[in-house]
């Protein structure tokens, strides 16, 4: 683990060089001055003594103040918005005035239309012999098989995208068969859905929201947002993890908007070498969220790599609890992590 510099300390404390330095030499630790360098248990000491202390967050400058446009001298004509007049009018007409000042409202209803509820026709995993190749990839790559109800195999993944979704606009092969994990939301209408190939292809996942508005998350179908919610990029990877969603794309801040801040714990990739995660996780610490920060002793990239690689469901929970950080505490240990 790298050293961390006394004035980048206490920079992140929110204090001046001067305070951080009398400190450490309360807790007997000799430092020269702001620019030296301290031992990582010896930057955690001090963290824990300033528990209230978060990351200093840079104040964006002020736009500049635009030149005020000449009023016009000219007055606008006066215009009554038809909407409002008809809704003038129907007001008078229930009121009883039958005056011949008005014009008699025009009554129209329209019959609503009540969009039937996207269904997947496919086969679930469940459903087929289990020496099938789709069922042998589920197996093979450990996923729980009390999921199996909620995959579904489409031996030809752009003929279902076709059937299900046609306005979709994408680019797909024929032929081609996926595994279909479908997002829901609370209510268990579907939004989304993902196709992950069972063949060798440049493109892994297709991920498809059923209208441009839709939430892309998975698994708000069964979260208990009153309990913690881990979130993980992959929906694979969150099947072996109790209560938890997915995001689809490495921005796991998203989930915010459904399930309550503080109880999130954002579960990133292990790819300390990738600089758009880093860059994301980076911005979640700065906004306060609670983020695993992944120990050296974690190799593999993902949950499902870890599960492959031998740790149970049971074992990356603690590691995640154990090293699960907010504030200052969380950028201190990723800068530790990160490697660019």
């Amino acid at each position: 683990m790298a050293k961390v510099r006394v004035h980048e300390l206490a920079k992140q404390l929110g204090m001046e060089s001067k305070e951080v330095l009398a400190k450490l030499q309360e807790m007997g630790e000799f430092v020269r001055s702001a620019s030296s360098t301290i031992e990582p248990p010896v930057a955690r000491r001090l963290i824990e003594a300033f528990p209230n202390a978060k990351p200093v967050e840079e104040t964006p400058a002020k736009p500049a103040k635009k030149t005020a446009a000449k009023k016009s001298a000219v007055k606008k004509e006066a215009t009554v918005d038809p909407n409002l007049a008809k809704e003038y009018s129907l007001e008078r007409y229930t009121n009883g005035d039958t005056a011949k000042t008005y014009e008699k409202p025009e009554f129209k209803f329209e019959k609503p239309v009540f969009e039937k509820k996207k269904i997947i026709n496919l086969p679930k995993i469940i459903d087929l012999d289990m020496d099938h190749y789709a069922a042998q990839y589920c197996i093979g790559r450990k996923i729980p098989e009390d999921t199996y109800d909620n995959l579904y195999y489409a031996e030809d993944f752009k003929k279902f995208v076709d059937e299900i979704f046609p306005e979709h606009g994408k680019e797909l092969k024929e032929d081609d068969p996926r595994l279909v994990i479908p997002f829901y939301d609370a209510d268990g209408t579907l939004l989304a859905f993902q196709g992950r190939a069972l063949r060798d292809s440049k493109i892994r996942y297709i991920t498809l929201k059923l209208a441009e508005e839709s939430i892309k998350i998975f698994g708000l179908n069964t979260v208990n947002k009153e309990e913690k919610v881990y979130v993980t990029e992959g929906p694979i990877d969150s099947l072996f993890l109790p209560n938890a969603v997915a995001t689809a794309d490495a921005n796991l801040r998203n989930a915010v908007n459904y399930i309550p801040k503080d109880k999130l714990v954002l579960v990133f990739d292990n790819e300390p070498r990738n600089k758009d995660i880093c860059k994301i996780m980076d911005k979640a610490i700065e906004e306060h969220f609670q983020i695993c920060i992944w120990p050296e002793m974690v190799k593999e990239k993902d949950i499902n790599e870890m599960i492959l690689a031998g740790f149970t469901a049971e074992e990356l929970v603690d590691i995640i609890d154990k090293n699960t950080f907010v504030n200052l505490r969380a950028k201190f240990e990723f800068i530790q992590w990160k490697k660019i």
